[in-house]
């Protein structure tokens, strides 16, 4: 509050009984700011800044748009891990471990769903600006954040478990099982590591969710090198995972109609690359902004989208009973 009464006092005529006269002067702004920056903690430089907004009569916009893409995505994944259960009863044919392990990513996403609920402007205040979000809040969704990395993580390793083992039923022409082994233990391998490094960024881990005030000791590795090398990884999978069925659905006993839908249907593993790219951009955003809370919606927006999609893509081949 010094540094805002300082700035009015000695860079313009304005009146302090005139919080208009100071909200249009920029340089009024720009030493105040210079000064909070200089001589305040950040939890008090955030408290100066929504009380200078605040006489100013500026708002902090959110978005909520978001939340309706997450659930319409969440229950089209929901419904089609449905499907594939009751398509596998249809031709009562057992369940195998590729049902399995989608049963288990879609219950982790349940978890994932549960925590991007949980981050609303509503309860939290994520997606307003970070001044703007009550402070005592920021902890408690820098946890849910953390948590919802470990949440997207394990559940898209078993949509890769599901879709390697699918891959290993139907295929069985020569050289199609040491390709399908390679990558299921790959894709293990990568989620063993980065979930690793997901935990272990900041020492002591709680520095994590701490950090923000800058009040606390503790040291983080890049954020951002973290996530790059993953993405590149987990991409770099999902592409081999599109194009390895490539070379082996013509040899298959179908007709070519059906030849042609199962390649379709793989094909649209090329979504949740796109969707995988925008996540790491969103990424990119957040490990480089100031206002992370501003810009955390992006990350749950391409991050569940990249779950559901993947959970859709994985369903798809195995509704083939339903369809005739």
């Amino acid at each position: 509050l010094s540094c805002l009464l300082n700035a009015v006092t000695t860079q313009s005529n304005c009146s302090l009984t005139d919080p208009a006269c100071a909200c249009s002067n920029q340089a009024v702004q720009g030493t105040a700011a210079l000064c909070v920056a200089h001589s305040c903690t950040i939890p008090d430089a955030l408290t100066t800044v929504n009380l200078t907004n605040t006489l100013c009569g500026i708002k902090s916009e959110h978005d909520r748009g978001y939340i309706i893409v997450i659930y319409t995505f969440v229950a089209l994944a929901f419904i089609l891990v449905a499907l594939r259960f009751i398509a596998r009863m249809t031709k009562r044919n057992p369940l195998w471990w590729d049902d399995y392990s989608i049963l288990v990513s879609i219950t982790i996403t349940i978890g994932f769903t549960a925590i991007s609920n949980s981050l609303q402007v509503d309860t939290l205040g994520v997606g307003l600006d970070i001044w703007a979000v009550p402070q005592e809040n920021l902890q408690t969704i820098f946890i849910l954040l953390w948590s919802a990395l470990m949440c997207y993580i394990t559940s898209r390793c078993f949509v890769r478990i599901s879709i390697s083992l699918f891959l290993m039923r139907i295929f069985r022409v020569s050289g199609a099982r040491p390709l399908i082994l390679l990558t299921l233990v790959l894709n293990i391998l990568i989620t063993i590591a980065f979930t690793f490094c997901l935990i272990f960024q900041c020492t002591p881990v709680h520095y994590f969710w701490h950090r923000w005030d800058g009040l606390h000791e503790g040291f983080c590795i890049d954020q951002w090198a973290v996530f790059l090398v993953g993405g590149i990884l987990s991409t770099t999978l999902d592409v081999f995972l599109v194009l390895l069925p490539a070379r082996w659905i013509f040899q298959l006993q179908f007709s070519l109609a059906k030849k042609i839908t199962t390649a379709g249907m793989f094909s649209l593993g090329i979504i949740v690359i796109v969707t995988s790219v925008m996540r790491v951009v969103s990424l990119y955003t957040f490990t480089h902004s100031e206002n992370v809370t501003k810009d955390l919606p992006k990350i749950v927006i391409w991050g569940g989208l990249e779950l559901y999609v993947a959970t859709i893509c994985a369903c798809l081949p195995s509704l083939r009973p339903l369809m005739k």
